[in-house]
């Protein structure tokens, strides 16, 4: 049996540097518990950030422009094994 739950908080006053530092750490002594289970919802840039543990962070762009704007911004943050698919994606 597969139980989900899901919880929605106000995180805009709390201490969010820590957090992430803590999922960041979570495997190597951090707080592990929901760590890879926490998604990050920015209603104002409407923006999804899913920051896994250290190795990245997964990000969900519904505008266009802005998507565009992180993928030349970031693109020397990026994976290389799926290069040829973004950039295609992003019809350069």
């Amino acid at each position: 049996m597969l139980v989900y739950e899901r919880y929605l908080f106000p995180v805009a006053d709390q201490d969010l540097k820590a957090l992430l530092k803590e999922i960041i750490k979570a495997d190597h002594g951090g707080f592990n518990y929901l760590s890879s289970s926490l998604i990050f919802l920015s209603s104002k840039d409407k923006v999804i950030y899913h920051c896994y543990d250290d190795r990245g962070v997964d990000i969900a762009v519904v505008d266009d422009d802005k998507h565009r704007q992180l993928f030349t911004d970031c693109h020397d943050l990026l994976f290389d094994y799926d290069m040829e698919e973004m950039e295609r994606r992003m019809d350069f």
